[in-house]
């Protein structure tokens, strides 16, 4: 049973257009090499491209998020930081995720990666990684809503802990 933990996915509606582009060009294929139902055709080589693409290149991602979601945290980890280190050594796969992985996703896998590392590692009660994560996705990604929170929930925890006497 899949464990109750927040999984946010943020679309960037432009991100859709260079989909749709894909779509009608393959559509446009289907009809130049003469299948009848090129619409159709079209759309499902749409969806066994779009499957495949994110089933194969984001494996490390979907394998960290699969292991979150059993509580396995320092396993999930391991995944998000192999995951972090692909996306890092292939920016431009990335950058372009529309196109090349045909994902409308909003943040990148870079950005997930360091946001689920940092989850991760608060999880297994590893704070001041997961402190330096979330700081450095604040650096690279200013005006991320999900690190800019988290900063500021550990801040007034980290705070409060010096409050109380001891």
């Amino acid at each position: 049973m899949a464990a109750n933990f927040p999984i946010v996915k943020q679309i960037a509606w432009k991100g859709l257009i260079p989909q749709m582009i894909v779509v009608v060009t393959l559509m446009w294929l289907a009809e130049i090499v003469g299948i009848k139902e090129s619409i159709p055709v079209g759309a499902i080589a749409y969806l066994i491209l779009s499957v495949g693409l994110k089933w194969l290149i984001p494996h490390l991602h979907r394998k960290g998020i699969a292991l979150v979601k059993k509580g396995r945290f320092a396993e999930a980890l391991t995944e998000f930081e192999r995951s972090f280190a692909f996306f890092t050594a292939h920016k431009r796969l990335d950058d372009w995720r529309a196109v090349t992985i045909l994902s409308p996703s909003r943040m990148s896998y870079r950005e997930m990666g360091l946001l689920n590392m940092a989850f991760c590692c608060s999880q297994i009660g590893r704070h001041a990684e997961a402190l330096n994560y979330y700081q450095q996705v604040s650096k690279e990604y200013p005006g991320n809503h999900i690190a800019e929170s988290a900063l500021r929930m550990m801040n007034a925890s980290s705070a409060n802990e010096q409050l109380q006497p001891s």
